[in-house]
């Protein structure tokens, strides 16, 4: 409820505030540029074959940490996993 109520205040603050967020028209002061554009084919595949990368090396990292060797076991059988303990 905290969050619903600070997300609350700040949209009526926004609203209320012309003067540096312009309203519903976006912010008038605030208008970051990156040095690359984004939405451009190229520039995109590159971003997205990286995400899908640091994805896959997490995944991998995380099947070789205990929680993933009993993710595993898990998996191969639950019952002698959970009489173990580890569940």
């Amino acid at each position: 409820m905290i969050t619903l109520a600070i997300g609350v205040a700040f949209y009526y603050l926004a609203l209320q505030n012309y003067t540096v967020f312009n309203g519903f028209q976006a912010s008038s002061r605030c208008s970051p540029t990156l040095a690359v554009y984004w939405r451009a084919a190229t520039p995109f595949y590159y971003l997205a074959l990286a995400c899908a990368l640091a994805g896959y090396l997490f995944v991998v990292y995380l099947l070789r940490t205990p929680f993933g060797i009993a993710l595993q076991g898990i998996r191969d059988n639950p019952r002698r996993m959970h009489a173990s303990g580890s569940t």
